[in-house]
Formats: C-alpha cells, structure tokens, sequence
C-alpha cells in the first residue's frame, strides 16, 4: 500500500530516472528529496512510518542532486553529487543507526554552471562523478575521478562528448567488479556509454532510443539499461550489456499507444532478476524478468495515483532486504504528495486448504 511521506513545494522533488533518490542500508528504507528549498532526508523501518526531515544542504529541485549506496565498497558510506546551476560538488557521509554523519563538502570544479549530477564509486573506493557544463551555447559530458574515497586531493577529468545547445546531459555511473566502472549518459535521442577499466577509459558506445531519459543497473560487470525506442513506437525497452561481449538486442517490455516517459530498473542480486517500474495515467506498473527468462505482463503496482508525475517514479538500484522501495510525486496544484511503496520480491506464502479425514478436520497446506 503506498503511503504519502509528507508533502512538498514542487513535482520535481524526487526526479529524474538517472539518478538515485532511495535504498535500503543499516535496517532502514532512506529517502532523500528537495521539499524546495533544501535537500533533506527521512529514513523507515517498514517503508511506512517515516521520520521527522533532516536537513543537508540548499537544494530548490530534485534533479540538482543523485544519492547512492555501495556496499560492496563499503556498507558505512553513502555519497552525493551535486549541482544546481553552479559548482559541482561531493560529499561523503558515514551512517550510524538512521542518522548520517557528514564529511566536508568537496568542491569538485567551480567557475561553471553545471546541471544533472551523477555519482559513482568503484569497489576499490576510486569515486566518480560526473556533470553536465553548459558554456558559449554549448553543453559537455564531465566526468572527474579521484582515488581518494572522501574526495580529498585531486581530481582529475575526462570530456566524454558534447554538443550545441542548451539541454543538459543525464547520466548514471554504475559499479562494476575489480575497480571498473561503467558510465551512461544521453542529452537527446541516443545512450552513449563508456567503460572506465580500473585504470583508464574507453572508447564511446550508443545505441539508438526515443528519449533522453533511461534508467540503469549493474550486475557484477554486466549492464542493464529501461528506455524508450523510437524504433519500436515508442516502447518501453531493455537492453544487456555483457562484459567482454557488448550490447545484446533491444527487448520489448510494454508496447505504448503514445510516448509515456519515465521508467526505473532494479536488480536482484542473487537471483539475476529485473524489476521495471513505470506509470500510465494515474496507475503505477512493473514487469519483472526472471534471470535467463522473458519480461512478464504489467502488473499494476499502486492504482488511483491522479496527476502522478510520471519522471518521478524512481527505485531502488538494487533489491536489499528482499525488497524494492518505490517513490513518486503527484498533484496539479503544491503542495505536491510525496508518496512511496515497497515491493517484496520474496515469494508468496503457501496457502492453507482443509480437507476432512473422518469426523475431523486436518489441515494440509496446499
């Protein structure tokens, strides 16, 4: 059943699809978002009853900032990027109980105006982050890397592309294994990605879509990517990268009568399976893929969510605790509704049938 978390001053609070805003990590569901003026954060125990806001920085929209979690590195640090129409900045901060202990902000470049974050860090603790520099009628694809886990020392950079005009580039930096990363990002029409390999970066990938916005997971060093393709009608697609391999061929997941933007991916990792979440109308669908097998019909996840604000639905990157926290925003008018989900990927319980032996009854379960 989805809750409403609070109430909030813009329908951005939690966008966009690239980027992170929930997981799960120390027995809590966090959720980080910009009610409008600051980013904040509130941490559950059930994904239901949440706590008061904690306040971390100035922050007027949801999509000036990505929050993610690697325990794979370490199950103690969490890490933001941010950038607002200004400098790029990092910061670590170490969880304790449903409470975070913040490290200094780092400024990772500053003098420019940089848009749509991203974060990144690699299981030997190398960080990443990447942003989107919009100079002279021009915007460029950044991302800076340093060896030190807290951001301290220097940075260093490498363009990735760029482009005329004004739209900013999205991305996502996923973990990879054995200190690789791998980085996606789009400005328009195509997904681009490139492989940092522990020790340098790659050449360019792409493959064509219909729509900037793309959701994206890993799995050991096999990428998973939610879009949209133009060359199917718009459809809500899925494409594998395969380490050593490349990309396979674009799967279909829901056929759309029109271009229905927004789309979020989670993994399992223990069972290879995916969850893609997306909305229509006022109602909220996913559709899992077994490891190994095909994509399910939609399954409705929360009905009756009028002037759902379909860039918002965002999830877990991954399934903890044999879960999948989901958050959205909707209303036409502010105060918008802050509302969120959880998903159990485990199994149904086994149903109890009685069959009558006698005058008694046993009970089996079915």
């Amino acid at each position: 059943m989805a809750v409403t978390v609070c109430n909030v001053s813009i329908i951005t609070a939690v966008d966009f699809p690239e980027q992170r805003k929930t997981f799960y990590a120390n027995g809590y569901f966090w959720l980080f978002y910009s009610d409008g003026t600051n980013l904040v954060y509130r941490t559950s125990a059930d994904g239901i009853s949440w706590s008061s806001p904690t306040v971390v920085r100035a922050c007027a929209d949801g999509s000036y900032f990505d929050i993610e979690y690697f325990p794979a590195y370490s199950p103690s640090y969490i890490y933001y990027a941010y950038a607002g129409g200004g400098d790029l900045i990092f910061r670590r901060g170490f969880i304790s109980g449903n409470a975070v202990t913040w490290g200094s902000e780092v400024t990772v470049h500053s003098g420019y105006v940089w848009y749509a974050p991203s974060v990144g860090v690699a299981t030997d603790g190398r960080v990443f982050v990447g942003g989107s520099l919009s100079a002279a009628g021009n915007t460029y694809f950044y991302v800076w890397t340093n060896p030190n886990n807290d951001g301290s020392g220097t940075w260093s950079y490498q363009l990735l592309t760029w482009g005329s005009g004004t739209d900013t580039w999205r991305s996502d930096i996923l973990q990879l294994t054995s200190g690789r990363v791998y980085v996606l990002f789009c400005r328009s029409g195509t997904i681009y990605g490139n492989l940092w390999n522990g020790s340098g970066w790659g050449t360019n990938e792409s493959f064509g879509v219909g729509q900037r916005d793309f959701s994206s997971c890993a799995e050991g060093d096999d990428v998973h990517v939610a879009y949209i393709s133009s060359a199917t009608g718009n459809a809500k697609a899925y494409r594998k990268r395969t380490y050593g391999v490349g990309w396979g061929s674009e799967e279909i997941v829901k056929t759309e009568p029109s271009l229905y933007v927004g789309q979020t991916l989670c993994v399992d990792l223990n069972s290879g399976d995916l969850y893609y979440f997306w909305g229509e109308g006022t109602t909220i669908y996913y559709s899992k893929k077994p490891s190994g097998g095909s994509w399910s019909s939609p399954t409705t996840f929360a009905s009756g969510e009028s002037d759902l604000r379909l860039l918002s639905i965002n999830a877990f990157k991954q399934v903890w605790n044999d879960s999948i926290g989901v958050v959205w925003t909707r209303g036409e008018l502010s105060p918008y509704k802050l509302r969120y989900q959880v998903l159990s990927t485990l199994p149904p319980p086994p149903v109890a049938a009685k069959r009558i032996i006698g005058d008694g009854l046993t009970w089996v379960v079915m």
